[in-house]
């Protein structure tokens, strides 16, 4: 609505204060947990994350081991920003895993489910177009290669940090396109974001929430395996206590029938030495 021409200063001024207002929303979803455990994450902060447990935490396909993870390994991801795939522009970026086990050996190769953590830095990532077209431009020709350390975020994540005294970011002259707010640099004005921005966050949300999807597909079947396993056990644990109750029931009756013959046989051996008395008699 704010590239409508038909939008004067004034309109494209309060556009621009419900943009930052949605801003400072994405940066506080962040922290947002789900049974105390976080949903989201950004560049380079898996020893921050809480509620996981980190032995289970995969980082860029790597097990986190006490902070010691690969940094060199990244996931690319390609902005399909040109016709031909050679002048595409990639972003490399940390992604995030929980491991979790679905055999009860707890052993990865006889059953896991990899859960993803959203990495919010890369998902809210605009490119800039000036370090596209700039110094991240190869000279051979090839794409450029962004990294999120050089890229600009909805959510403020790792953004430079502003001189209060001249509200200019630190190193940069770019002072019409950044704000702070509580400490986070924010993009001030709507109109320096693009449309196809917005719509390469919208491929990568809705890419996030498919590998989400996928995963919560995955993890119902899981459940559905292991409940027809329960009522399987269950089942042949009562056709055991069932065969167990037969066999101790025979037993009982064929121990009653040996001690009522043996009762009968002691009272017929009596009867006997009371015929043989009366007899002699």
């Amino acid at each position: 609505m704010a590239a409508d021409v038909s939008k004067n200063a004034a309109d494209v001024e309060n556009y621009s204060k419900e943009f930052l207002e949605l801003q400072d929303q994405l940066h506080q979803l962040k922290r947002e947990k789900f049974n105390g455990v976080e949903l989201f994450a950004v560049e380079e902060e898996w020893d921050a994350i809480q509620g996981l447990n980190k032995g289970q935490l995969i980082v860029n396909g790597s097990d986190f081991v006490s902070g010691e993870v690969s940094l060199g390994t990244k996931h690319t991801y390609e902005y399909f920003d040109h016709p031909q795939a050679s002048g595409r522009t990639n972003v490399s970026y940390d992604k995030y895993e929980i491991e979790l086990f679905t055999h009860p050996s707890g052993v990865t190769d006889d059953g896991n489910i990899k859960l993803n953590v959203v990495n919010l830095q890369f998902l809210l990532g605009l490119k800039d177009p000036s370090l596209i077209d700039g110094d991240l431009e190869a000279a051979s020709g090839s794409p450029a290669v962004l990294s999120i350390s050089s890229t600009l975020n909805l959510g403020g994540f790792n953004q430079p940090s502003l001189d209060h005294t001249s509200s200019t970011p630190a190193g940069t002259d770019e002072s019409s396109k950044l704000t702070n707010t509580n400490g986070t640099g924010y993009i001030k004005d709507i109109t320096e974001v693009s449309v196809e921005e917005f719509t390469n966050i919208i491929e990568k949300i809705a890419d996030a929430r498919a590998e989400n999807g996928a995963e919560q597909q995955r993890v119902v079947q899981s459940m559905g395996i292991h409940q027809n396993n329960l009522v399987n056990l269950q089942a042949a644990h009562g056709r055991i206590m069932d065969t167990d109750v037969a066999l101790e029931s025979t037993r009982l009756a064929r121990h009653s029938v040996t001690v009522q013959a043996s009762a009968a046989m002691v009272a017929q051996a009596n009867q006997m030495t009371s015929v043989a008395l009366t007899l002699l008699q």
